[in-house]
């Protein structure tokens, strides 16, 4: 069996929770990739992929079996050329599972071996998105709550 996956997103910034889902999904395969989304058309990013790679390496750094990498271009072809059938995704609400469903759905007709693997974010960390963080920096407020202390020079 294959024991590898894939968590992706655009990262921006690499948040507690993102933390947390990469923690506990890494504990249950061999080699768990981060993949940082570079150049998604619909979505423009408040630092660049150089910056998003860094802080999530920081981030992610006392993870062993933990590989960050940048791709571009649709998840599941990342998956095809990397022999991964397994993404992994975290749920903080119900809005989050309706998203989900509708992007496994579109994963699974363009490469029916991908396979989901949802984590419910817990409680201390399900209100924390890249966006919370963002506002925050934006406010000049203190953001340093909501990422890995390794990282939080980085996004000021």
């Amino acid at each position: 069996m294959n024991n590898k996956a894939v968590f992706a997103g655009t990262f921006d910034p690499f948040t507690l929770g993102h933390y947390e889902i990469a923690e506990r999904a890494a504990k249950q395969f061999t080699t768990l990739y981060v993949a940082v989304a570079d150049g998604n058309a619909a979505k423009s990013c408040y630092f660049n992929i150089k910056k998003r790679l860094k802080i999530a390496q920081l981030s992610l750094s006392g993870l062993k079996n933990v590989v960050v990498v940048p791709f571009k271009g649709f998840l599941v072809d990342f998956m095809r050329e990397n022999g991964i059938e397994v993404f992994v995704r975290g749920l903080r609400n119900s809005s989050d599972f309706e998203y989900e469903r509708m992007l496994f759905n579109a994963y699974r007709s363009q490469y029916p071996e991908a396979e989901g693997c949802y984590l419910m974010a817990s409680e201390n960390y399900s209100y924390i998105s890249s966006s919370l963080v963002r506002e925050v920096i934006a406010m000049d407020g203190d953001a340093s709550k909501y990422v890995k202390e390794e990282a939080a020079e980085e996004i000021k």
